[in-house]
């Protein structure tokens, strides 16, 4: 009983080591004495699948080596990035290199194994990795897109008012022109009078003043008759105090033609 006791303690130390977490191996099940390791972490390969090592099952990548998912028995070399390319992220133990294009070039692919030239607004990109200007009728108001027709009909009542280029699509809109153009007469009118009547009104206020205050401007009152009969009757008491006959004679003339007028 002692001896049997004995033999139970040594096999479950013996295999406690192998049913522990394993921090390398991702996805396991025991076997008896031995586990079996289906899918190592990140950054491991699959040197073995079963066995009473647990160490032994899943191995590092080495340096330059790469591996996303533990289910391969080799890691991955990883990408270098040559020429226009531009290393944009650096390769690790679970991730390949990332990288990315010099100023005016793009990706070519997911990947961005290659670069390309950037076409922009206005271009559209050709199968030999370069750039050629929009087609007549057609634009591209984006970067490295394919250019697409003008719009070539509007709605019911608009019409295209902006012709199309290489850079934007045709705009539909209303005719609004000539209505415009009689809004702008309208309003050059209305301020036109605005201004021209006040004017007119006060030049001709400062005209009346300017007649009502000149010396002399005033009509003078005409000499009535009765006037100038009473000055002529008054005139004859001093021809009869004055003496001689002649002198009378004189004023009657006198007094005749101051009548006759």
């Amino acid at each position: 009983m002692l001896f049997f006791c004995g033999v139970v303690l040594f096999l479950s130390i013996l295999v406690a080591p192998v049913h522990g977490v394993d921090p390398h191996c991702e996805d396991w099940i025991p076997l008896g004495t031995n586990v079996c390791c289906k899918k190592c972490q990140p950054g491991h390969r699959l040197w073995k699948t079963c066995g009473n090592a647990t160490e032994t099952l899943c191995q590092p990548c080495q340096k330059d080596e790469y591996l996303p998912a533990g289910d391969q028995r080799s890691c991955l070399r990883c990408t270098q990035c040559i020429g226009p390319q531009i290393e944009k992220m650096a390769c690790n133990a679970s991730r390949d290199t990332v990288c990315d294009c010099k100023t005016g070039l793009r990706c070519g692919d997911s990947q961005c194994s290659y670069c390309v030239q950037e076409c922009g607004k206005g271009e559209q990109p050709t199968d030999s990795r370069t750039c050629e200007p929009c087609p007549n009728g057609t634009f591209n108001d984006q970067i490295h897109k394919t250019c697409r027709p003008w719009t070539d009909g509007c709605p019911e009542g608009k019409r295209i008012v902006t012709p199309g280029t290489a850079i934007s699509d045709a705009i539909c809109g209303s005719d609004i022109s000539s209505e415009l153009a009689v809004l702008i007469t309208i309003f050059c009118m209305s301020v036109l009078i605005c201004s021209v009547v006040p004017l007119c009104v006060m030049i001709r206020y400062k005209r009346k003043k300017l007649i009502k205050n000149t010396p002399g401007s005033e009509a003078q009152p005409e000499p009535r008759q009765e006037v100038l009969q009473e000055e002529c009757s008054f005139c004859f008491p001093q021809q009869e105090h004055g003496g001689s006959s002649l002198s009378s004679i004189a004023s009657l003339d006198s007094e005749e033609k101051l009548l006759s007028v």
